[in-house]
Order: C-alpha cells, then structure tokens, then sequence
C-alpha cells in the first residue's frame, strides 16, 4: 500500500456556536490507476463548537486511516476550514507550542486536547493541508457537509421527540 495516495476530505458544521454540531470525513485511496479503497463516517453532538467539529473531522478520519494501513504514508488533507489549515500551513501551532499552547501572554489555545491529539497523530505521516472553498462545489466537501446535516438532522429530531 506504500505507493498509494490518501486523500482526507474533512467538514465539520455547528447549528449554533455552540450548539448542536457534526463532523465528516470521506477517504479516497488510490494507486495511479484506480481507487483502491472509499469511506466516509461521520458523528453528531449535542453542545458543541464549529472549531472543534472541524478538528475532530480530521482526526476521526487519520485514526480511520490508521486502521486502514499502518505503514507512514502521505496524506493530502482536503477542508474548507482555514482556522485548521492556517494553524499548518502558516505555521501558528509551532507558536503555539512554543508559547504553551497560548496566542499571547494572556490567550490559551482552545481546544488544546484536539490540538495535541491532532500532533501525535501526524507525527507519523507526511502531510499537506489543502484548502478548499466551502460550499462551492467542491464534490467530497459537498458529500462531508451533507453527512454533517444529516448527523445534525438526526440529532435534532431526536432532541424533538
């Protein structure tokens, strides 16, 4: 499985901020001719943040990837959430974890528990975090918000039960 490719496609949504939240994953694998391997998953919570929906997208979906294949692969890792893209691709978690997990002298992190899972959990793979527009087409984006509202949908009617 070495020489294959691994996309993460990731969403998380939030009806309310707090509220009732979800997140979805979709994994692609694939050799240079065909997919090898598709699957998504997806979950719902009743008092959460859109910012942790988003983080737990991804980590759900490289824990899934861990049970897939243990070998250290490339990941590209596809979400339309710049809080999680930026804090990798302009570097803010090195800061953060040299300030202690603290924007400024005064400022903690949020969501810190998510942040050091996400770490430990890439530690072992090479990863590129790609941004992708939300809600504009995008085909695996459009597949993971719909999984989020469905989860959020079925939260919901329970809650009105």
């Amino acid at each position: 499985m070495n020489n294959n490719i691994i996309e993460l496609y990731t969403d998380g949504a939030c009806r309310g901020n707090p509220g009732i939240g979800a997140y979805a994953f979709y994994i692609i694998i694939k050799n240079k001719n065909d997919i090898v391997l598709e699957t998504s998953d997806s979950k719902s919570f009743l008092d959460t943040t859109n910012n942790r929906m988003e983080l737990l997208a991804v980590i759900n979906g490289i824990e899934k990837i861990n049970e897939i294949n243990n070998e250290i692969l490339n990941i590209n890792i596809f979400t339309d959430s710049q809080y999680v893209v930026n804090a990798f691709n302009k570097h803010w978690i090195d800061t953060w974890i040299k300030n202690d997990f603290r924007r400024n002298k005064k400022d903690e992190v949020k969501n810190i528990d998510l942040w050091e899972k996400l770490i430990s959990l890439l530690n072992k793979y090479r990863y590129s975090f790609i941004w992708v527009k939300g809600h504009s087409g995008h085909k695996y984006n459009e597949i993971c918000d719909e999984l989020c509202n469905l989860e959020m949908d079925k939260i919901t009617n329970e809650k009105m039960d």
